[in-house]
């Protein structure tokens, strides 16, 4: 064959299927999907906005540089304090997230609480189809630790198909755990941080008696609250208690109530 009759195809972006293209889409990040993805072309931009690339809403990566408040440094330098008494700059990538998912959303992830906005509640009222679900922990200096969790035990009914949920906060733990027992059958992981007073231990053995997977990684885990969990859960197959407070990991009795339990994992507890 001649030279010069040789040619390579070249192939233009936004010639690529939609198809692969939502399938990429799917595992990037929510700041990318919004702030770039659009520049690139417009068939690219279209893609993005089909419900299967939200399907996962990880808010925990957010850069806040990226958000572009009206004063940055104000909000990089100290945004910790700050935050707590004005918005989170990376509200309105939350809200246009969780609208493009058009509630079909089985995954949410939160980072950090702003108490100064609704827009936890707003995220989670139009996420009907949620599976697993991290709440946000509060701002360290935060004076009101957790309030805006106050909307999730009126929202979980709405959640039957739920599965796992992580609680960063003492907030409202029971008014959450009993409405995870009435409304959420397919429960069967809860992680959480904090401490694990008598009363939270009985309300984790009372409503959630059937889960499978139990994370109190770095709690403070008093001894006799660990045996009452290990007496309380004849179906676990995966207690993680590592870096606790509260208890010696080489406890004879704690590893004879833990020996049916498939995973027990208690490395650097004290």
């Amino acid at each position: 064959m001649d030279e010069g009759s040789l040619s390579i195809e070249v192939r233009k972006w936004e010639d690529m299927n939609t198809d692969y293209l939502v399938k990429i889409f799917e595992r990037v990040e929510v700041e990318i999907l919004i702030l770039d993805i659009p520049l690139v072309c417009k068939s690219w931009y279209k893609a993005s906005l089909n419900p299967m690339c939200w399907k996962v809403l990880n808010f925990q990566n957010i850069p806040w540089e990226r958000c572009k408040p009206p004063d940055p440094g104000r909000f990089l330098d100290k945004r910790k304090m700050l935050s707590t008494f004005i918005p989170s700059p990376t509200t309105p990538l939350m809200k246009i997230a969780v609208n493009r998912s058009r509630g079909i959303a089985t995954d949410v992830m939160f980072l950090l609480l702003s108490l100064c906005e609704n827009i936890l509640e707003y995220v989670l009222e139009r996420c009907m189809a949620l599976k697993s679900l991290t709440l946000p922990r509060p701002f360290f200096f935060s004076t009101v630790e957790g309030v805006e969790l106050r909307c999730v035990p009126k929202l979980i009914n709405k959640w039957k198909g739920l599965e796992s949920i992580t609680l960063p906060t003492q907030s409202f733990f029971k008014e959450i755990v009993s409405q995870i027992y009435t409304n959420c059958e397919n429960l069967v992981a809860l992680t959480m941080e904090g401490r694990v007073g008598f009363e939270k231990a009985l309300a984790i053995v009372t409503f959630l008696p059937n889960i499978k997977k139990l994370v109190l990684c770095t709690s403070k885990l008093p001894r006799k609250n660990l045996l009452l969990i290990l007496a309380g859960f004849r179906e676990l197959e995966l207690l993680d208690v590592t870096n606790c407070r509260g208890f010696d990991a080489g406890d004879t009795e704690i590893l004879s109530k833990a020996s049916h339990i498939k995973t027990f994992k208690s490395e650097g507890t004290t």
